[in-house]
């Protein structure tokens, strides 16, 4: 079970740096802004048509349906009513942000040490 945890808590910590990081690949802040954008977009793309983007709209469709349930059983209100549903937000963004990183070292061919 620590075993678990510890995993768990490294991969936590890994998409916090990425989020707060950028955790930009090597040679793409030195592109060109056009260059960058196009290189995001089409890593966009490439998640939201992967498994991995299938996977994360299917949990984040359980969670706030979770969220709303809580929501309605409860009859919650005001900033507690908008608590559940936020921290999906929480969660996801570390998710995509280590996905982009992942997206664009794969486009430029560059190999991110896991």
């Amino acid at each position: 079970m620590q075993k678990l945890f510890q995993t768990c808590g490294r991969v936590i910590r890994r998409a916090c740096q990425d989020f707060c990081c950028h955790g930009d690949v090597p040679g793409y802040a030195q592109l060109p802004w056009y260059t960058r954008l196009q290189l995001d977009l089409r890593a966009l793309v490439q998640f939201l048509c992967s498994g991995e983007g299938l996977r994360l709209s299917a949990y984040l469709a359980i969670w706030l349906l979770a969220a709303q349930l809580l929501i309605w059983t409860h009859d919650l209100r005001g900033p507690a009513a908008a608590a559940p549903g936020m921290l999906a937000a929480v969660w996801v963004w570390p998710w995509l942000a280590s996905a982009r990183r992942r997206r664009i070292a794969a486009l430029l061919n560059y190999r991110w040490p896991d």
